[in-house]
């Protein structure tokens, strides 16, 4: 699986999961509930407590996550033409977001199993922020910016 994949999904599950009505301390499964346009994708990798690079990706090719309110969901990434929609399954708990991709094959293309929890930062009405201090290193954090 490609680095730019992972980090778009990752950013975007953490984006979509934290989304309310209100700014919301403890998020439920049923405020996220819905579109989620992704917005930005912003990953940073720590070396010695040092920032040695900075992915920044900001709304391309209108991607998005939908989740449904039985807890699973379909997310559009932008890989390259043409885009293709992966499903997933996930819970909110508290102020995290846990998302889970099984394998699948899309137009041939295997996408590998992938497991995420993001921390959420922000969900109201109109507005999902999530936080991944755990992706692919333990000195990679991921920040997710989502609309609806």
């Amino acid at each position: 699986m490609k680095k730019p994949f992972l980090i778009m999904l990752c950013g975007l599950i953490a984006i979509v999961s934290a989304c309310s009505k209100k700014d919301s301390p403890n998020p439920t499964s049923s405020s996220i509930v819905g579109r989620w346009a992704i917005k930005g994708d912003t990953s940073r990798e720590y070396i010695d407590g040092v920032v040695a690079s900075t992915y920044v990706v900001r709304g391309i090719n209108s991607p998005w996550c939908q989740f449904n309110a039985d807890g699973t969901g379909f997310m559009k990434f932008n890989i390259g033409p043409p885009d293709d929609t992966i499903h997933f399954t996930y819970s909110v708990s508290h102020d995290s977001l846990y998302f889970a991709h099984p394998d699948e094959i899309i137009r041939g293309t295997t996408y590998s199993a992938f497991s995420y929890h993001a921390d959420i930062q922000l969900l109201n009405e109109h507005n999902l922020i999530t936080v991944n201090k755990f992706g692919f290193s333990p000195n990679y954090i991921e920040d997710q910016y989502f609309t609806r």
